[in-house]
């Protein structure tokens, strides 16, 4: 979606993560505009759709989770 944005949009994105923080930390009176805004953006499968953004296959390739190979356990103790 951040290819469709302009410049102009960046403070309005700016303000959306600082209100998401804010909905996070338990302020649930600025869920509505956190709605708005991430449908706005198209951030959500409704404002992708009134939009009619359409991810392709290989947007989902590229923005796929790789997990890694292998991982590292901690040691005991709760110290890497």
């Amino acid at each position: 979606m951040a290819s469709q944005w302009v410049d102009g949009d960046v403070p309005a994105l700016l303000e959306l993560a600082v209100l998401r923080q804010r909905l996070l930390d338990g302020k649930i009176s600025v869920a509505p505009e956190v709605r708005l805004r991430t449908n706005e953006f198209g951030l959500s499968p409704a404002g992708r759709q009134s939009r009619r953004w359409m991810i392709t296959e290989k947007d989902q390739e590229r923005a796929e989770y790789k997990k890694p190979g292998t991982v590292t356990k901690l040691r005991s103790g709760g110290r890497p």
